[in-house]
């Protein structure tokens, strides 16, 4: 078997099992594709890999970086936040406390990374109907992920965080502790569900394998525990819309740090 194939965007320990099997579930549809996925070396690594049969990836670095070098296969809808149905979702802003946006005026914020739409990018659309001309926050932190970005929230080191609302789900479910003492106070713009990728010139045939996988009954449990419930054939148009929010998070964010 040749290549690699990595969904690693959602890798926590619980859920790379019905990743695995749903990897297998697609690669049935296939020829010649990895037996199974990779979960080692950088994160995003992967992204770059000449070889690259199926990976997801943000969709800032796809629209900024990656759309000259890959295809967009689809996307998945996600059973959360009344968006099921749709490939589209809204990050969610966390907090100590329930209390308006326009109160975190000059606290720090946390975001996994600037170069994040569900981080940086959603948070700083959220904020600006409320902003004013100078930065809205007093200060940003890049934690490295929004796990971390959450932890960064639980321990006071940043007043509020955006995190992507999959990651936010799974957190709920599998580790409670970490979000049972915040709330949720605010939404980034809706936007895609991250991108499937491949370096194939053809992604059809991985359209209409991910999309079989994914509307066959057999695989509800794993797809159950991932929060997929189902898939969209999107191309790298889907998301260029995305580089108008980009001038905006800047205004009202400045830079990281």
């Amino acid at each position: 078997m040749t290549g690699v194939a990595a969904l690693r965007m959602y890798d926590l320990d619980e859920v790379r099992a019905p990743a695995g099997e749903l990897w297998s579930a697609i690669a049935a549809y296939l020829d010649d594709v990895p037996a199974e996925l990779t979960w080692h070396g950088a994160p995003g690594a992967e992204w770059r890999a000449p070889d690259l049969v199926l990976g997801q990836t943000c969709g800032w670095p796809l629209i900024t970086d990656l759309g000259d070098d890959v295809n967009v296969v689809g996307a998945f809808h996600y059973d959360i936040g009344g968006r099921s149905g749709l490939p589209q979702y809204r990050s969610v802003l966390v907090a100590a406390e329930g209390r308006p946006l326009e109160s975190f005026a000059g606290t720090v914020a946390a975001v996994n990374s600037s170069d994040s739409l569900s981080g940086w990018v959603s948070l700083g659309v959220a904020v600006a109907e409320c902003a004013g001309p100078e930065p809205f926050f007093g200060g940003t932190i890049e934690t490295g992920s929004h796990r971390a970005s959450v932890e960064a929230v639980k321990s006071g080191r940043a007043a509020i965080a955006s995190v992507d609302a999959v990651s936010w789900a799974l957190f709920e479910r599998h580790l409670p502790s970490l979000t049972i003492d915040l709330a949720i106070v605010g939404c980034g713009p809706a936007v895609p569900t991250l991108p499937l990728i491949t370096v194939d010139p053809d992604p059809e045939p991985l359209r209409a394998a991910v999309a079989s996988a994914v509307a066959d009954p057999a695989n509800a449990d794993c797809c159950g525990q991932l929060l997929i419930n189902g898939f969209s054939p999107l191309d790298l148009s889907d998301y260029e819309h995305l580089t108008a929010l980009g001038p905006v998070a800047a205004a009202v964010l400045g830079t990281c740090g």
